[in-house]
């Protein structure tokens, strides 16, 4: 399981909310939760600050560093 589906499952929380929360869309958190390349910075970014994460944590979980 990667880090965006622990944490979503840590908060009790959905991917259509992280997607709200994030401000992408619920593709776009689908695909990063899938693991998905082609994931943008920014979108990245968003994802992280909306589930307190490390930026970087979430980039090395999805193999982007």
């Amino acid at each position: 399981m990667n880090l965006i589906k622990q944490k979503l499952k840590e908060l009790g929380k959905s991917q259509a909310w992280l997607a709200r929360e994030a401000g992408v869309s619920e593709s776009t958190v689908s695909k990063a939760a899938n693991g998905s390349s082609g994931l943008r910075i920014d979108s990245l970014v968003f994802i992280a600050k909306a589930l307190n994460l490390p930026v970087e944590s979430l980039a090395k979980d999805l193999s982007m560093l």
